[in-house]
């Protein structure tokens, strides 16, 4: 049986001392164990679903996509915990994209801020000269 709930797997990712602080440093680590652990899951998968495969081929599907829908219902909170990891850092990782972003947010808040001047021009305008 495949399992995602043990501690052990973190571990093998994750070196203890990796913190928010040395995440650059420790990023190449994690990232091997990243894929170390994705190879060995896609080894234990391959050779798992083979052998259901050979007994009972529908079966074996079935009970795929169930634990596929398994893992996501347990996921829950995860969007969470990697929002508080990246929100932090993410102007570190993403430089280009929030640079790209952080100029379009500052191009409309231009574009507000000359509508809203000529708004309070046209509207003074209108008070100075009544119909």
């Amino acid at each position: 049986m495949l399992s995602t709930y043990r501690s052990d797997s973190i571990d093998d990712i994750v070196p203890n001392d990796a913190m928010r602080e040395n995440f650059m440093e420790k990023a190449d680590e994690i990232a091997r164990g990243l894929d170390r652990h994705y190879q060995q899951t896609i080894y234990q998968l391959r050779k798992k679903f083979s052998e259901k495969m050979q007994t009972d081929p529908a079966n074996a599907i079935l009970a795929l996509v169930e634990e596929i829908k398994d893992r996501l219902v347990r996921a829950r909170g995860i969007k969470e915990e990697w929002k508080s990891f990246l929100d932090p850092i993410r102007e570190q990782l993403w430089v280009d994209e929030l640079s790209r972003f952080n100029k379009e947010i500052a191009l409309r808040k231009q574009w507000q801020n000359a509508l809203d001047d000529a708004l309070k021009v046209a509207q003074q305008i209108q008070t100075e000269f009544p119909n």
